[in-house]
This record gives C-alpha cells, sequence and structure tokens, in this order.
C-alpha cells in the first residue's frame, strides 16, 4: 500500500516529530515497504489514540489555492503637503498629463471624464473658456429673440396693410384678424425654439465650466451616460510611488500608530478647497489584511506624517478618506481527504453514527511518515466510505489554503529532509518562497546543535541565487546545511544574526559565483523591488559578516 501523505489531527493535537533534528544523511532516505498495511504503519510509528491522530489519508482533493489578490482601493489625501519622493511622483503625473491628456482621459482644457475628482490640469482656463461660450451662447439667443421679434412684427404690418387696402364685411376682418394672429405665432415659435436651443447649449457649456472650474472638485458625468472610467485613472495615466506608510501623531506631534498601504499608484492632484497652498491627492494602493481599515486618529490629531517603507519622510496630509467597494468573497470548493484510515475519536465517532465530527486539521507528512508541515484546519462535514475499511472525509477550511507551490515544495521534501544541496532551484520564484517557510517550520521544531562560534567562514553556493528568495535559500544551506534557514527578508536576517539559528555574528561568508547575484538580483521591474546586490552586501557588513565575493 502506498504510504499516507497526509495525517489528520486533533487541531490541538501536535504531530509526529523529528526526533534528532536534521538526519546526516548520504543519500536520499528510501519510502518504506509499499507492502506494509497502513494501520501497521502507523502503530510502528509510536503513535496512539493519546496523540490525537484521527486518520492517514492517502490523497487531500481541493487542499491547494493560492491567495486571492490584496484588494485594491481608492484613497483621498487631503491637504497635502508633498516632499521627496511623493513630489517626484506627482511631477511624474503632472508630465505624463500634459503629454497625453487628464488623467482622466478628456482633452486637454476639457471636463474630466471619471470618477470623483479625477481630470487635471489648468482648472482656471477651462473655466474661463466655458464662461465665454456661455456669454457667446447666451448672445446668440438674444438675437434669436430679436429675429423671432422681427418676423411677429412682420406678419402684423402685413394685416394692418390688407386690412387698409380692402374693408369689406366682417367676415374679411376676421380674416385680417387671423393672419396677424398667425404672423405673430409662427415668430415668436421661431424666436422660443432657436433661443430654447442655445440656452440649452448655454447651460451645457456652463456646466461643464462649473465642473471644470478651481472649486467644482465635483463628478462630470458625459452624455449618454459616460459614466465613470474604472480602473487606473480612467485613462491609465498615473504615477508609480511603491510603498506609503501614514504615521498618526497626537496634537503634540507624537507618533502614535502606523498605518501600511502597498504598491501605491498616484492617480489625481487638485487644490485642496480648504487652503489653497494645499493638494489633495487621489491614490490606488493595496491594503494589508491583518491591520485595521482605517488608521486611528487621537483627538485633536492635525493629520499624518507621510512615509516610504524605509522611513524617508514624503509630506504630511491633514485627512484621509477612502472610497471602498464591496467585493463578494469567493465560493471555495471543500478539501476531500482520499483512502482515510480512521483512528482514535474519529474511528468511535464513525461507529456510532455521531454526526458531529469535529474541528481537525490537516498535516503533510513525509515518506518516513513524519509531520513536514502543517496545511489547514477546518471543520469534519461528512464522509463516505471506499471500500477495504477505507473513508473519504470532507472538510470544509476555517484557515488559507496552501498555495500551489506547496505542492512542488513538498514533494522535493517527500523522502525526508534535503540530503543534497540546491533542490530549491528546481522551484520557480513562488516556490523558492515556500521552500523558505517550510524550511523555517522545520527548524523551529527539529533540535539543533548550539550556535557555531564566532568568526566560523561558510561558504555560499551562488550558481542559483537569480532573486531574492534565492539568496535567502543558499544563505540558509550555507550555515545550516541541506534544507537549513537562515532568514527569509531582511527583518529576519538580522534576527538569525543575533544567535539561535546555527550562527552568531560576527563570522565570514564567502560568496562563490557572486557575479550571477550582482546581474539579477535588484532589477526586476515592480513598484516595491526586490533588495539589490549590494544592498545585501551592506546589511551583511552592517551586522558583522565579512562577505568575500569569489
Amino acid at each position: 500500500m502506498q504510504p499516507p501523505v497526509y495525517a489528520l489531527a486533533a487541531y490541538d493535537a501536535e504531530g509526529p516529530e523529528y526526533a534528532g533534528g536534521p538526519p546526516a544523511y548520504t543519500e536520499p532516505a528510501r519510502p518504506p515497504s509499499r507492502s506494509a498495511d497502513a494501520h501497521e504503519r502507523a502503530d510502528a510509528l509510536g503513535r496512539s489514540e493519546a496523540d490525537g491522530l484521527w486518520a492517514l489519508c492517502a490523497d487531500a482533493a481541493g487542499l491547494f489555492a493560492d491567495p486571492a489578490p490584496p484588494l485594491r482601493a481608492r484613497f483621498e489625501l487631503l491637504g497635502c503637503t508633498p516632499e521627496g519622493q511623493l513630489r517626484a511622483a506627482l511631477e511624474a503625473l503632472r508630465a505624463t498629463t500634459a503629454q497625453g491628456g487628464t488623467p482622466g482621459g478628456g482633452r486637454p482644457g476639457t471636463a474630466p471624464r471619471g470618477g470623483p475628482y479625477e481630470g487635471s490640469g489648468s482648472y482656471e482656463s477651462a473655466f474661463r473658456r466655458n464662461r465665454a461660450d456661455a456669454s457667446r451662447a447666451s448672445t446668440r439667443a438674444a438675437g434669436s429673440q430679436r429675429e423671432g421679434s422681427a418676423a411677429g412684427s412682420r406678419g402684423e404690418r402685413s394685416a394692418a396693410g390688407l386690412q387698409g387696402s380692402r374693408s369689406e364685411g366682417p367676415s374679411r376682418e376676421d380674416r385680417v384678424e387671423d393672419l396677424a394672429r398667425e404672423g405673430r405665432q409662427e415668430g415668436a415659435a421661431e424666436g422660443s425654439s432657436e433661443g430654447t436651443a442655445q440656452e440649452g447649449r448655454s447651460a451645457g457649456s456652463a456646466e461643464r465650466g462649473r465642473s471644470a472650474g478651481p472649486v467644482g472638485g465635483g463628478r462630470s458625468e458625459g452624455p449618454a451616460g459616460e459614466g465613470r472610467s474604472e480602473g487606473l485613472g480612467g485613462g491609465g495615466r498615473s504615477a508609480p510611488l511603491g510603498s506609503l506608510v501614514l504615521q498618526t501623531v497626537d496634537r503634540t506631534g507624537r507618533r502614535v500608530a502606523e498605518w501600511y498601504l502597498k504598491d501605491v499608484r498616484l492617480l489625481d492632484e487638485r487644490h485642496c478647497a480648504r487652503d489653497l497652498s494645499l493638494r489633495d491627492l487621489t491614490i490606488e494602493a493595496s491594503v494589508q489584511e491583518s491591520q485595521p481599515d482605517y488608521p486611528y486618529r487621537p483627538p485633536l490629531s492635525p493629520g499624518y506624517r507621510l512615509l516610504s517603507a524605509q522611513g524617508r519622510p514624503l509630506g504630511h496630509c491633514r485627512d484621509l478618506a477612502c472610497v471602498r467597494e464591496p467585493v463578494p468573497e469567493p465560493e471555495e470548493p471543500s478539501i476531500r481527504l482520499v483512502g482515510c484510515v480512521p483512528r482514535g475519536a474519529l474511528h468511535r465517532a464513525l461507529a456510532v453514527g455521531d454526526e458531529d465530527l469535529g474541528h481537525a486539521k490537516i498535516l503533510r507528512l513525509d515518506a518516513q511518515g513524519r509531520t513536514l508541515q502543517y496545511a489547514v484546519e477546518g471543520e469534519i462535514l461528512a464522509w463516505t466510505p471506499s471500500g477495504r475499511g477505507l473513508v473519504d472525509l470532507t472538510l470544509e477550511p476555517w484557515s488559507p489554503r496552501p498555495p500551489l507551490a506547496a505542492r512542488e515544495v513538498w514533494d522535493l521534501w517527500w523522502p525526508g529532509w534535503p540530503a543534497q544541496r540546491n533542490l530549491w532551484a528546481r522551484c520557480g520564484s513562488e516556490g523558492r518562497r515556500y521552500w523558505l517557510v517550510t524550511a523555517l517550520e522545520n527548524h523551529a521544531r527539529a533540535r539543533r546543535d548550539p550556535d557555531a562560534p564566532p568568526g566560523t567562514t561558510y561558504h555560499l553556493d551562488g550558481r542559483y541565487v537569480t532573486d531574492e528568495s534565492g539568496f535567502y535559500c543558499a544563505l540558509g544551506e550555507a550555515v545550516n546545511g541541506p534544507g537549513g534557514y537562515f532568514g527569509h527578508n531582511p527583518d529576519s536576517l538580522i534576527d538569525c544574526l543575533c544567535g539561535h539559528f546555527g550562527a552568531r555574528a560576527p563570522f565570514t561568508l564567502v560568496w562563490h559565483d557572486s557575479a550571477t547575484a550582482r546581474a539579477c538580483l535588484g532589477v526586476t521591474p515592480q513598484t516595491a523591488r526586490p533588495a539589490t546586490f549590494e544592498e545585501l552586501g551592506r546589511a551583511l557588513r552592517q551586522w558583522g559578516v565579512e562577505t568575500v565575493l569569489a
């Protein structure tokens, strides 16, 4: 029988651990004999019902799913004083607008066609032009009214001449009066229709002037329902800003809290309605789910300090407005555990027909039957027999599912703790990131020797360091051997350099094939770029690691 791949355990149970840390393999471990029965395999691993193990499963369908991309929302930074990188992004937006029109997608000098506050350019000149258009339209309408009145007068004079030349019976007088009345009606109708049309055009021009004026700041709706544009700036004109930190301050200017936005793009600017020396900015950004929906502000707070991710000042703003649209929760299928051998509490519940099967977690195992990594947690909803004493279980997950990259990483760890270096190099960028997650979880669970003494020399194999995650994978193996962990970002690297992760600064790191990293790191075009080769080198030297490039 195929060794079990997953284990189902009580949510508060501990899985089978590595007994002595990463084994010193000389060759990849061979999986146990496939002829062993699953029940006997569980007993051979020394498990009991007290362990909280509920089932051993051959597979899990519907387990993997990449997380949804972070929600994008629009924000209004009100009453801003831009500085530094924010001012540079604002100038880039103005340059883009001058080359190709307004951010809202309209022609320069016309009312923007987009969402609230969209569009920039010369509001004052547009306002003056539209007022002139309205004045000319009003003049034309007055002229049309005069032409209508003149036509009515001509009708009256014609009727009067006819009446003077012929003074016959009352029937003729009635006819003359009818003709005069018809002349007045035709003239009035002509003048009224022309005047109404001109007034409509005048009103439209005046309305456009108001919407494009410096005080309007409102929403301009085009004819025939030209709706609000969606996405980045309607016409796609925006300027990247990267990460933005809103630091709340109290009335004395002391820092209170911080609120983070990622992948920020600047969409629009305009004069602040309350203070024309300040600017109101429209941005679009991703919001971290782990923080509140809105930054906290204490009473009498003057607003927010604007900072970059590195803490560089970007200016100030007085207030923040958020424009969010409700997003429906995606429906995800349940997880189906296939070919399960029920044990312990689950076996008893199935035997008595208990419908409440409980709250459990799924663990990924290696070929030795030891826990490789926690997968997901949820509620067991149902079970169905699958033959030969096995059952299939349906679990509704309560926690995020592992990403698709986890499958690739777990397959590489299936024989056991990695016995050779650079297995992570077979993975793509997402797989390398998850390799670090798996390495960290196993490092925390395994019992390791004390840190090597300061001054030790380590050798980093840089042949496959083509991205930032690859650097940390190679660094972990340089310090702690195949499958080792020594940080996954700059902050965690600082923690590892303080000890309890196999090495303690100061030490020497010989970086072999460093030209690969120098050519690849920090060149990917994105708003929040990864660290460059030089930045990683400076960070290592700052924390006492002498780096020798080889």
